[in-house]
């Protein structure tokens, strides 16, 4: 059922036209009146009788394993950054020493990440230039006579 079925599309008419549905809703009015109205009546009917699309929920991107990683090691050196500050001196060096280990680890996780970006943006530069190089044909770049070597 839809509207590029004739029988539909004249059941639609019938609707409108045949019970008088049209000439009591509209009655005596201006013109621009009558087609807002006539608009307002096929959009309900319509809806009615073959219903809407729905649309998709998008949902949000889900995170790499590297952005978790990189998510869990922050909080981790939230926390040790607040345990520094209130731990005796004698544990602030073994804190400090977890705490550099996990900046070695944040680190080399955001430098692979950030070349992934890099490498993924490249890859989709590349593959919208080729695009538009081979939409190009080399006959037209020579359509006009005085460039023609």
């Amino acid at each position: 059922m839809g509207m590029n079925n004739p029988a539909d599309r004249e059941s639609v008419g019938n609707m409108l036209v045949g019970k008088g549905l049209l000439d009591e809703l509209v009655g005596k009015s201006i013109l621009e009146h009558k087609l807002e109205t006539l608009g307002v009546i096929v959009c309900q009917i319509c809806l009615a009788t073959f219903g809407a699309k729905q649309h998709k929920v998008r949902v949000p991107p889900r995170k790499s394993r590297r952005q978790c990683d990189m998510e869990t090691l922050r909080n981790q050196k939230r926390n040790l950054k607040k345990q520094m500050k209130s731990a005796p001196v004698d544990e602030q060096a073994g804190l400090q020493a977890r705490w550099l280990g996990l900046k070695a680890k944040h680190s080399a996780l955001s430098r692979a990440e950030s070349a992934r970006k890099r490498r993924k943006t490249r890859e989709r530069k590349h593959k919208r230039f080729s695009a538009k190089t081979r939409s190009i044909s080399p006959a037209s770049c020579f359509n006009n006579q005085d460039q023609v070597p």
